[in-house]
């Protein structure tokens, strides 16, 4: 057993010293091109594939080459990458290589986005730094919008107050979708109709007094999201983890272990719209909106319905926002829901933008 153990820590030891001293690929020479004919094409990202399985032929080659993601490792993803390579989905790859290298979300998900221009499909977006993709549930008695967001810089995930323009301090969502010209946008929790926080906005702080009474979220600038009970955190701990994005409204609808709730901090927890945020690692969340109180269309969720919905989305955290009439989704040109008697204006939306927008 023990020198079955030192041959593998030698040869783990071996493959490291050879990641680091081999030479890059050549300019005669096109990453992912294991058989050296000048394409990339499925037969090579065959040939990565049986590599990462055992096959070690041509080891050193397989390394130069096939580690397409350039991190030193080879895996499942830099055999995806050469079949959108083979396919003519990244038409360029050192941009490409430069792109997934930086951000907030782990490689394994490039494929989510696009490398050959925006698309856009109805409320479906794809760039190469966004993803989101909205689907309509529905059955008797409940309709529900879900999107899932993949963002590359946080920055994509940002959030806005009301201009003011628009009776008195308010907006309606659509009407801030238009503004910002978002991909997406759904209500914020509505901080401005209570007098506690704290609040955080895009790292700015707008509120610092600590509610006692209600569950917190916390998005800081790394995309990690996690959500807090009321009297769990003080405002030194909140402020010494440098938030992002801070909401105050809630129940927090799993627990810590991503698991789903029957017990909630709130006293609203019968069938009603719901807007609710979920996160399932940085840079991937998804944002959720349930119409209510519209008869056989849609009756709405239960709290306790609500966590099980997050809960079988994989998502490790989620938070219930404000509900209501205040429940809306929209994109830059259309409204996707359908509020209750046609939604209410309000004072801070969640945007999801290409970064720097």
């Amino acid at each position: 057993m023990k020198k079955t153990a030192l041959f593998r820590l030698g040869l783990s030891l071996f493959t490291l010293l050879g990641l680091l001293c081999l030479p890059r690929v050549t300019r005669a020479e096109t990453p992912g091109d294991l058989d050296l004919d000048g394409a990339v094409t499925a037969g090579d990202a065959a040939r990565l594939y049986r590599s990462i399985q055992g096959d070690r032929s041509r080891w050193w080659d397989l390394v130069r080459l096939g580690d397409l993601t350039q991190n030193d490792n080879l895996d499942e993803t830099d055999v995806r990458v050469a079949l959108h390579l083979a396919a003519g989905l990244i038409p360029d790859y050192v941009s490409f290589v430069e792109v997934v290298s930086k951000g907030i979300l782990d490689e394994s998900h490039f494929d989510v986005f696009s490398y050959t221009g925006t698309q856009r499909d109805g409320w479906n977006y794809k760039s190469e730094n966004v993803s989101v993709t909205v689907t309509k549930h529905s059955k008797k008695n409940l309709t529900y919008y879900c999107a899932d967001i993949y963002v590359r810089y946080l920055g994509s995930f940002s959030t806005a107050l009301s201009n003011g323009r628009n009776r008195g301090l308010y907006q309606t969502v659509p009407e801030a979708a238009k503004m910002h010209q978002a991909i997406l946008a759904v209500n914020g929790d509505y901080f401005k109709a209570r007098k506690y926080g704290p609040v955080v906005r895009n790292g700015d702080w707008i509120r610092t007094n600590m509610s006692q009474v209600r569950d917190i979220c916390i998005m800081t600038y790394d995309g990690v999201l996690t959500t807090y009970g009321p009297k769990e955190l003080t405002l030194e701990d909140v402020t010494a983890m440098n938030p992002y994005q801070l909401w105050i409204f809630g129940p927090e609808l799993l627990d810590a272990e991503g698991r789903a709730m029957t017990k909630f901090n709130s006293r609203l927890t019968d069938r009603n719209h719901r807007t609710a945020i979920g996160y399932f690692e940085p840079g991937h969340y998804c944002l959720v909106v349930v119409d209510g109180r519209q008869g056989e269309y849609s009756g709405g969720l239960t709290m306790k319905d609500l966590s099980a919905l997050f809960a079988d989305l994989g998502c490790t955290a989620a938070y219930n926002l404000d509900g209501g009439e205040t429940s809306a989704m929209a994109t830059a040109e259309n409204l996707i829901n359908r509020p209750f008697r046609d939604g209410r204006v309000l004072s801070d939306f969640i945007l999801i933008q290409e970064p720097g927008a």
